[in-house]
């Protein structure tokens, strides 16, 4: 028996101390060792669903997370949660920290989820079996009772390239759901692919159980032939969990973490067929073309802009399918196109594509126009066969511009009285007595009444008043304003920029009202009181000067408003009504 030199235990008591503290830390380390371990909820799933990782570490963490780069090589990280936890128990502390983490195998076959690394500490790895997601050309109801299950269908077993195809999903759950239901994106290769509106929601009953059903619809437009692969589509949601487990990270509500797949469908794609050679290929349920006149066409005259404007609708076809409207050139009448306008409307039925297109045509000679008819091929998908969308030849008919005689010039006033003769009367009746004549002073008389004469006819000069500007004549029109006129065309015709625009309108509008040269446009528009020209310079000054962007006026606008006020002033033969401008 070995007894303890009582020497030592006197002379070192302090190491001795330190002796049993390492002996006593190397006996306990074993049992305090730290712990870091990885477990999923399953091993066994089909490719696009999903599994949950628990990572635990047995104390709590705070500012240290694991390294999960190491997933990324096969697995999507969908989300992570964490969660720390201490308790008491008999006066034992134990406390952990949790990650969990939501994967999606990238790949089917057996994927590894690789060890995780935390403050030199590491999992073990694990292994998941990934079977392959099964495709069909229609996902079948054959999952019904599974709490959550999706359907999808086409409208049409095969189509025509570029042809529309609707494509229905729903999503049925005869469970509640959270708020957090997420689907991701369709996006299919060589396909366009627009989704119809919101989704709809709605009850169904299946097999006595009533579910609630999520309905979208998407229009696809295949851009080649061949077999069309619609993808799936993941449906993540969190479902109420009856047996009343909580889930710490769904704020304390009892749910678990669903991501259901949808089965893929296939759809044969067909070419163009014959027939659409050297043509615009446009499959639609039904296509029409239309025209609006802004006037009637049979009763134009010299100088008049009238606007006809193009429709163009397709059931079935993108505006971006259609093809573009362009103006007629007819030798004759000088034609001012605007920009096309486009939408796409969208029902449940599909697209509905439109095109609007408007040119002014002005005609500078009288005479009979002729715009030729249109004619647009597209392919009736509903028959199977191509058809005509046509326009009949229009007639345009363009009188001369009635222009009114010469204004007779302004009457002279005519004296008050008339001018005394200073001529002696002589005949039998004149008297003869002498001293008649030099009691009347006969020649101051006749100075005095000329005077009177004369200065009656200063004041009514003086009270001659100008006439308002909307009854004083004045030519039909002016060299200057003829060449106003042609510089404000020019300028439409360029597009020059707002303010030029505005510019050459004011010039233009002097010369026409006969105003100085410095009126402002403002001025001049407000004498005129044209609703259509004060509508035109408010819209282009909000296009230059509003800080939000704001749409500029079409020219061709512009261009009827300016041939509709230089009509009106040849067939009155004076400006067009303005207020007095004199008292």
């Amino acid at each position: 028996m070995v007894t303890p030199n009582p020497m030592i235990s006197r002379k070192h008591p302090a190491l001795l101390r330190v002796v049993f503290a390492l002996c006593a830390l190397l006996w306990i380390s074993p049992l305090m060792a730290e712990s870091f371990v990885a477990s999923v909820d399953r091993t066994q799933i089909s490719l696009g669903e999903t599994v949950e990782l628990t990572l635990r570490s047995d104390k709590q963490q705070f500012f240290t997370t694991p390294d999960l780069s190491p997933l990324m090589e096969h697995f999507e990280i969908l989300g992570q949660r964490q969660s720390s936890q201490f308790t008491i128990t008999n006066g034992k502390s134990v406390s952990w920290t949790d990650w969990i983490i939501e994967l999606r195998p990238k790949r089917s076959g057996f994927v590894v989820i690789p060890p995780i690394v935390l403050e030199g500490l590491a999992t073990d790895p694990i292994t998941l079996e990934v079977g392959a997601a099964g495709a069909q050309t229609q996902t079948p109801r054959t999952d019904s009772a599974a709490p959550v299950f999706i359907e999808g269908e086409l409208d049409r077993e095969e189509a025509y390239v570029q042809q529309e195809i609707i494509y229905n999903l729903r999503i049925y759950h005869s469970v509640p759901l959270f708020d957090d239901s997420q689907l991701s994106e369709l996006k299919i290769e060589d396909a366009i692919v627009q989704q119809l509106g919101e989704p709809n929601a709605r009850s169904e009953v299946i097999n006595g159980t009533r579910h609630g059903v999520f309905e979208l619809r998407y229009a696809i437009y295949p851009q080649r032939s061949g077999e069309l692969v619609i993808p799936s589509q993941i449906f993540t949601a969190t479902a109420a969990n009856n047996q009343g487990r909580f889930d710490p990270f769904l704020g304390g509500r009892p749910g678990k973490r669903l991501a259901i797949r949808s089965a893929e469908i296939r759809i044969e794609i067909k070419a163009a067929p014959a027939g659409s050679e050297g043509k615009p290929w446009l499959p639609a349920r039904e296509l029409t073309l239309e025209q609006q006149w802004s006037g009637d066409p049979k009763a134009m005259k010299v100088g008049d802009a009238i606007t006809r404007t193009l429709v163009m609708r397709a059931d079935g076809l993108t505006f971006a399918q259609l093809p573009p409207l362009q103006a007629d050139e007819v030798a004759g009448l000088k034609a001012y196109p605007d920009q096309s306008q486009t939408e796409n409307h969208r029902s449940e039925q599909g697209v509905l594509g439109e095109v609007r297109f408007a040119s002014a045509y002005v005609a500078t000679e009288p005479g009979t126009y002729r715009l030729p008819a249109r004619s647009i091929q597209w392919f009736d998908t509903e028959r199977g066969q191509f058809s005509q969308a046509t326009l009949p030849e229009e007639t345009l008919t363009v009188l001369p511009t009635a222009r009114l005689s010469p204004t007779p010039p302004t009457p002279q006033p005519q004296p008050l009285l008339p001018p005394p003769t200073t001529e002696a009367t002589t005949g039998p009746l004149a008297p003869s007595n002498e001293a008649d004549r030099t009691d009347l002073p006969w020649p101051w008389i006749s100075a005095l009444l000329a005077m009177l004469w004369i200065a009656t006819l200063i004041w009514g000069l003086q009270r001659r008043k100008p006439l308002p500007v909307s009854a004083a004549s004045r030519p039909p029109l002016t060299s200057g304003e003829e060449s106003a006129f042609q510089s404000l065309v020019a300028a439409i015709e360029q597009e020059v920029d707002g303010p030029t625009l505005l510019q050459h309108l004011r010039q233009w509008l002097g010369q026409l009202l006969q105003q100085p040269a410095d009126r402002s446009l403002a001025s001049l528009n407000q004498e005129l009181s044209d609703t259509e020209l004060n509508a035109f310079i408010q819209q282009q000054e909000r296009s230059l000067y509003s800080p939000q962007q704001q749409p500029s006026p079409t020219p061709a606008t512009l261009l009827g408003i300016i041939h509709r006020l230089r009509r009106q002033h040849l067939d009155t033969g004076s400006a067009p009504q303005l207020k007095a401008l004199y008292g």
